[in-house]
This record gives C-alpha cells, structure tokens and sequence, in this order.
C-alpha cells in the first residue's frame, strides 16, 4: 500500500536497483497530478448543455460512462448514437475538444482540465472504448443520485 515514489526510494531494501532519473521522474508525475486541474459541476454542466444543443450525442455517452464508473465501450457508444457495428469512431472527442477549448477561453473551465473523452486502444487502430475524468464522473453520478432521491 506505498505510493510508487516510496517504493522507488526503498527499493534497496528489495535489492533492486533504481536510477534517479526514474525516482525523480515519478516525483514529478506526482507533483503534476496533484496540481492539475479538475472538473467543476458548473463546467460539465455547461459542457453537457452545448453539446446538447448542437445535437451531439457525445452528451449521452458522457452521462453512460459516468453510470459506469467512467469508461465506455466502443459497442455502447455505437448503440447510443445508433451508428453501423462497421463505422469508426475517428474524430468522436473532436467535438468535446473544441467545446473545452472555448470554455476554457470563457474561464469556464480551467486551463489544465482532462480532456472529456480520452479514446482506449487494446491493440489495432479501432477504439475500443471511451474513458470520462473521475472527477466528471463523480459529478454526474453524484447528480443522477440526487435527481433520483427527488
């Protein structure tokens, strides 16, 4: 139950030799996931609602993978957008890019945010799923909990 980088500067102990680059770069991967910047609720709201009114059905997808702990497989995201099992799903985050990007110039949303679909390859060129921030996907499941208890 170590943090990697405690591992790293232990490894000694495990007769296993370490570089410092590798100790200095896990520091710093560290410190960077500690100060990146996450989701607001304001600014998945407003994400949601412009994909919405732009007829994207990125917005559904988002609100599925939430459902699902924050990933989505390529067969969902076919079934929700009711596309053909043959077609690719290049370009699919192009349209939360572009939205993120113009929330961020807003100050909507931080500079720093993960992006809000990240593709998952398991080998070969198609995307074989789709993964959400944690932080979104707490957000909306933390929604959908109180909308339900209403």
């Amino acid at each position: 139950m170590m943090r990697p980088i405690d591992l790293l500067k232990r490894s000694s102990a495990l007769q296993v030799v370490v570089r410092k680059e590798s100790v200095d770069d896990v520091e710093r991967v560290s410190r960077e996931s500690q100060q990146r910047s996450l989701w607001s609720a304001a600014g998945v709201a407003v994400l949601l609602e412009r994909l919405e009114s732009e007829g994207r059905e990125q917005a559904e997808v988002i609100r599925v993978a939430a459902l699902r702990g924050g990933t989505i497989n390529r067969e969902d995201v076919h079934e929700i957008c009711g596309y053909e099992d043959d077609r690719m799903l290049r370009g699919f985050t192009l349209p939360t890019a572009r939205i993120t990007r113009d929330l961020q110039q807003d100050g909507i949303v931080a500079e720093g945010a993960d992006p809000v679909l990240t593709t998952v390859y398991r080998g070969g060129a198609k995307a074989a799923a789709f993964r959400i921030p944690a932080e979104m996907s707490t957000i909306l499941t933390e929604d959908q909990v109180s909308e339900d208890a209403e």
